[in-house]
């Protein structure tokens, strides 16, 4: 919350949370994020903020019959608002080889040069959708050459 203070100057209050099964897999996850908008008056700010208070921990929450609507109109209990629009939410990664390549721009020209040289492909893995890319050294040659 101090960094949207310090970065974005609005107030934000937020919270996330997990519930982990004994084997620790994440069963349910669920947060908010709240801006106070500037032109919110003092009264609705106040009742917002007690309002919050109530929703400091979030998890206890998640085992309930959790919904994001069910929160937003609790979060939001008593306060005039609007709801402007639902996008679905869906796990994606914007992982290509043309970002892995420009990823491995950013490293030294020596660096890149040993790849090439050790005439192996390379073999790299996103870390968030474990996608498996396998880069010739051919395709590093580009990296080194000056344009």
């Amino acid at each position: 919350m101090a960094y949207m203070k310090d970065s974005e100057q609005v107030d934000t209050m937020l919270a996330v949370g997990t519930v982990l099964d004994d084997a620790g897999n994440v069963t349910a996850a669920g947060g908010y994020l709240v801006q106070l908008l500037p032109e919110l008056g003092r009264g609705p700010l106040a009742l917002m903020a007690e309002r919050l208070e109530d929703f400091r921990t979030i998890e206890p929450l998640l085992d309930q019959d959790f919904t994001p609507e069910w929160l937003r109109d609790e979060l939001l209990y008593g306060l005039p608002f609007t709801a402007l629009d639902q996008t679905p939410l869906s796990f994606e990664c914007w992982c290509s080889q043309e970002r892995l390549l420009g990823a491995l721009s950013s490293l030294d020209r020596s660096e890149i040069q040993a790849m090439i040289d050790d005439a192996e492909p390379l073999e790299i893995a996103c870390d968030y959708c474990n996608k498996e890319y396998r880069i010739q050294p051919a395709k590093l040659v580009g990296l080194v050459t000056p344009s």
